[in-house]
């Protein structure tokens, strides 16, 4: 028989237990956690016993447990006294099963022993049937011993199965907390992106209102200007209706300079459409009104505006110097006369309180009864400037204009 008994060194005798019994196959192992879990055994085996049978399986768990075990006499005595344990088990554990079997045998072998030493038969006969009681008492014995080992195997294993399941059960709701966790804080991002958009909709929509008032307020402000300088105008108008008519003279009789009806006319041997005939009426019209950036724009593009202006009032200096039409340059914009504080007698002007300069040359033409002559090819400004009585003339003719 094998088993610790069977060492002559208990230590030695003990490490071959242990390795023994980690090396029990998966049902009798089952069946001897089982087992070890019903005992009371020590604080350490106990802490090992505690852990799932998962973990028990096999490992360094399994092979510290099986030391403990065969480290501990009485647990080993526990274990031997335990019947519910398979005979590989028991094998290794070193119980004498033996004596568990001898009683019941030695009992049904002494009934055909009395009886047939009742009968006179003491050759034998009886011990020969309680023999075989015996064999089939240890034969019902072995094949119960089995069944249970069976039931108690399926038993644990649905018991490492539960545990399992439990196991798994407790990662899924952790899992399910961690999604929780998450969950709630996406929720929570989401709002405070939402309350942040909210904000800066808000924000953008004070700060678009508050455009639109300015930009209503400058169209008032623009409507109110117009609505004075047509005011002017048709004041301007009155006191030309009501002012006595100079006597008539023929246009080309006039000397340069001198006061007249307007529009002028050039001679009928002129072309309208000339450089001569635009030489014709600035030498007689009281003032040359120069539409500044139509000029630019056509005769110098692609320059820098500050570099337009300035060419352009250099060549009307000479027009300033010779007189008698004094140059007004009309530009949009105020406060943007940059480099032209020295222009040699040509008069700059930029508009200003949202006044358009096609709006300034019109009231300059209209708030005079001296002939004006004005240079823009913008055709409703030319319209504008005609209907005031003044002259136009396009920009082509300007060089020659200047140049006398």
């Amino acid at each position: 028989m094998s088993g610790p008994d069977a060492a002559g060194d208990p230590a030695t005798a003990g490490a071959a237990l242990a390795l023994q019994l980690a090396a029990l196959d998966a049902r009798s192992w089952a069946q001897l956690l089982r087992s070890l879990r019903r005992a009371n055994l020590p604080a350490t085996a106990g802490d090992l016993l505690a852990r799932p049978s998962s973990d028990l399986v096999a490992g360094p768990p399994r092979r510290d447990l099986c030391a403990h075990v065969a480290a501990d006499a009485a647990t080993l005595a526990a274990l031997r006294a335990d019947l519910t344990l398979p005979a590989t088990v028991h094998a290794l554990l070193g119980t004498d099963d033996t004596a568990a079997a001898d009683p019941p045998a030695a009992g049904a072998a002494a009934q055909p022993a009395a009886a047939a030493a009742d009968d006179g038969d003491g050759d034998g006969g009886g011990e020969e049937r309680a023999a075989r009681r015996a064999r089939d008492l240890r034969r019902s014995r072995d094949e119960e011993r089995r069944r249970r080992e069976g039931a108690e195997a399926r038993a644990a294993a649905a018991e490492a199965r539960a545990e399992e399941a439990r196991a798994a059960a407790d990662r899924d709701r952790a899992a399910l907390a961690d999604r929780d966790a998450a969950l709630a804080r996406a929720e929570e991002a989401t709002a405070d992106a939402v309350a942040r958009a909210e904000r800066r909709a808000a924000g953008r929509l004070s700060t678009l209102e508050d455009e639109l008032a300015a930009e209503r307020r400058t169209v008032e402000e623009l409507r109110r200007t117009v609505e004075r300088l047509r005011a002017d105008v048709a004041a301007l108008r009155a006191d030309r209706d009501r002012a006595p008519a100079p006597p008539t003279t023929a246009p080309a009789a006039t000397p340069a300079g001198s006061a007249t009806r307007r529009p002028l006319h050039p001679p009928a041997e002129l072309d309208p459409d000339s450089t001569a005939a635009a030489r014709w009426l600035a030498d007689r019209c009281d003032r040359l009104v120069v539409d500044g950036y139509n000029v630019v724009l056509t005769l110098r593009p692609g320059r820098p505006l500050e570099e337009q202006r300035r060419w352009l009032v250099e060549r009307l200096r000479p027009l300033a110097a010779r007189g008698p039409a004094r140059p007004l340059v009309v530009f949009d914009g105020a406060g943007r006369t940059g480099g032209l504080r020295d222009t040699g007698g040509v008069e700059v002007r930029f508009t200003a309180g949202g006044a358009s300069a096609d709006d300034e040359i019109v009231f300059e033409v209209a708030a005079t009864d001296r002939p004006m002559l004005v240079v823009t090819d913008d055709v409703e400004l030319r319209a504008r400037v005609q209907a005031e009585g003044g002259n136009v003339v396009g920009i082509v003719h300007l060089p020659g204009i200047a140049d006398g």
